[in-house]
């Protein structure tokens, strides 16, 4: 007898951490588009001590991802991948990475440091961007899908990440309700 159930490859992300804050996200889009992290990249090739701090972070998002996914994930992992596949996943560090000379997306570094508080490069970001962490009062208004933005509030423009693209659909949903916007 033949199953009718299709079994669907379990999909494994890179990344640990996700920036969602559409405030830091534009911010640090800017810097990102300013060449940051050319910078940084720099500083890390010359900075012993910042190279020491960029292993530990990559050891500690290896050790964070192997205990999301545990024994028993890994398991269900290898019936979809293979090893060498499956290798990469479990040794990569912070967004996947294998290499110890590109801080690749300053964005997980933020996420990183807003939520253990041991993330360097993160930390340098914040300080560059100069946003406070905490957020602006009006911070509510961008992740509220029924709020409509007025000449009064406080709004941002960036798409890139998935709330961003949540919102903007919800708009126009709002918009062919004939509903202001």
């Amino acid at each position: 007898m033949q199953s009718n159930v299709h079994r669907t490859r379990p999909s494994v992300f890179s990344s640990t951490v996700r920036l969602t804050c559409p405030l830091l996200v534009q911010a640090i889009d800017q810097l990102e588009q300013s060449g940051y992290i050319q910078v940084l990249n720099k500083q890390l090739q010359l900075n012993q001590s910042l190279q020491n701090e960029f292993k530990s972070i990559n050891a500690r998002h290896k050790r964070m991802r192997s205990a999301l996914i545990g024994s028993d994930g890994l398991e269900e992992l290898q019936k979809y991948y293979s090893d060498s596949v499956l290798k990469c996943i479990m040794e990569s560090g912070i967004l996947g990475l294998t290499r110890v000379d590109d801080v690749k997306c300053l964005h997980a570094h933020v996420a990183d440091e807003l939520c253990t508080g041991m993330n360097v490069f993160g930390r340098m970001v914040l300080g560059e961007i100069g946003h406070a962490q905490s957020g602006v009062s009006q911070c509510w208004q961008m992740c509220d899908p029924d709020h409509s933005p007025t000449d009064e509030t406080w709004w941002t423009h960036s798409a890139k990440q998935k709330q961003g693209k949540l919102m903007q659909r919800r708009k126009l949903e709002l918009q062919h309700q004939g509903k202001s916007v």
